[in-house]
C-alpha cells in the first residue's frame, strides 16, 4: 500500500513537470506549490522512497536543504510565481549537482541526468543564470556590520582554479602547484571580518597574474578609494603604489598600546576568511581540471560565492 504523503509529493511533480500545454498560457506555468524541507529532500533523492540524510544531501549537492527551500521560495517571489515550464526543480538540483560533484565531459553530465547534451547545456546555463539574477548581490557595504575599527574592516586574497591546459596562450594561465606546473583561473576575493561574508568577487584571471597586477585590473582599488577605506593584505600586495589601498597587521618593530589585542583581533577575523575561502574551493568544479571555457567558469564561480553568503545567514561560523 503506498504512502499516501508519497502520492502526494509524486502529484506535486506531475503538476511541475507536467508538458502538457496550457490553454492561457502555452509556455509559462503559474502559481506552481511551494516546497518544505521534507519535500526538498524527497526531491533530492530523485523522487525515491529510500531514505536521504542531511548529510547525504550536502554530500551530494553541497547546500543544506533548508537553504534550497528558502531559494526555491525566494526564486518563486522574484518571478511573481511565474517560470519556465522547461525549467523545474529538477534542473535546480541539477545544477548544484554539476557545482559540487562535476563531471569530465558534457556526454559523462548529460548521461548522468537522462538528458541531450544540448539540453543539458540550456537548462545548466539557465540554471545559473536565474541563481545568478535572484539571488542578493555581493554588497561592499556590509563590511562594516559588528565590526568596531574604522579601518581596516575587510580583507583581500586571491586563489587559483586548475584548468585543463589552454589550446593557446598557455603560458598565462601557467602557475606553480606542487609537485608540478599546472593551469588555472585566478580570482580575487574581498571578505568583511565582521560578519564574515563574500562582498567582492572578481575573474576569471589568468593564473599567471601577479596579486597586485589583478587587484589594478579588477577595479578594487577605485572602489577601495571612493569608500575611504584599506584592506588588510599579505605580503603580495607589498609595494609603493598599493600602500595607501592595502595595510598589514602592525609589524612587532612598529607596535604601539592595544596593536597586540588589534593584532589578535585581526588575525582571530584571517582565520574565518581562510575558511570561506576554503568553501569556495571545496566546490568540485574548483577541484577538478576544468574543461569548459571562462565564461561558464566566472558564472559558476559568482554563482557559488552569492550561495555561500546565503548559507552563511542560516549557519554561520561558528
Amino acid at each position: 500500500k503506498r504512502n499516501p504523503l508519497y502520492l502526494s509529493r509524486l502529484e506535486a511533480i506531475e503538476r511541475v513537470c507536467s508538458k502538457k500545454p496550457r490553454k492561457e498560457e502555452e509556455n509559462w506555468r503559474v502559481d506552481p506549490p511551494k516546497f518544505t524541507v521534507d519535500d526538498i529532500m524527497w526531491f533530492g533523492r530523485g523522487g525515491k522512497k529510500r531514505a536521504m540524510s542531511d548529510r547525504k544531501f550536502r554530500a551530494l549537492y553541497g547546500i543544506p536543504p533548508l537553504v534550497v527551500s528558502r531559494l526555491w521560495d525566494r526564486i518563486f517571489c522574484y518571478f511573481s510565481g511565474m517560470l519556465p515550464r522547461i525549467w523545474t526543480l529538477f534542473d535546480l538540483f541539477n545544477c548544484f549537482s554539476f557545482l559540487k560533484t562535476f563531471g569530465s565531459s558534457w556526454e559523462d553530465l548529460a548521461h548522468k541526468a537522462d538528458m541531450s547534451i544540448n539540453t543539458y547545456k540550456a537548462k545548466l546555463q539557465m540554471s545559473l543564470e536565474i541563481l545568478d539574477k535572484v539571488l542578493p548581490e555581493f554588497d561592499f557595504d556590509q563590511r562594516k556590520v559588528n565590526w568596531s575599527y574604522l579601518k581596516p574592516s575587510c580583507i583581500i586574497d586571491t586563489f587559483t582554479s586548475p584548468i585543463q591546459q589552454p589550446k593557446s596562450s598557455s603560458d598565462s594561465y601557467r602557475y606553480k602547484a606542487k609537485p608540478k606546473v599546472a593551469f588555472g583561473y585566478k580570482y580575487e576575493v574581498l571578505m568583511s571580518i565582521g560578519e564574515p561574508r563574500v562582498i567582492w568577487l572578481k575573474g576569471p584571471f589568468k593564473g599567471a597574474a601577479n596579486d597586485a597586477t589583478i587587484a589594478c585590473e579588477s577595479g578594487i582599488k577605485q572602489k577601495l578609494e571612493e569608500a575611504g577605506e584599506r584592506a588588510l593584505a599579505d605580503k603580495l600586495y607589498k609595494g609603493a603604489r598599493n600602500e595607501e589601498y592595502f595595510m598589514r597587521p602592525v609589524s612587532a618593530s612598529q607596535m604601539q598600546e592595544f596593536d597586540d589585542l588589534y593584532n589578535a583581533t585581526v588575525y582571530s577575523a584571517r582565520q574565518s576568511v581562510e575558511r570561506i575561502i576554503k568553501r569556495l574551493r571545496n566546490m568540485t568544479f574548483n577541484k577538478k581540471e576544468w574543461a569548459f571555457g571562462a565564461e561558464l567558469h566566472g558564472l559558476c564561480m559568482r554563482v557559488s560565492g552569492k550561495i555561500l553568503n546565503v548559507v552563511l545567514q542560516y549557519e554561520p561560523l561558528g
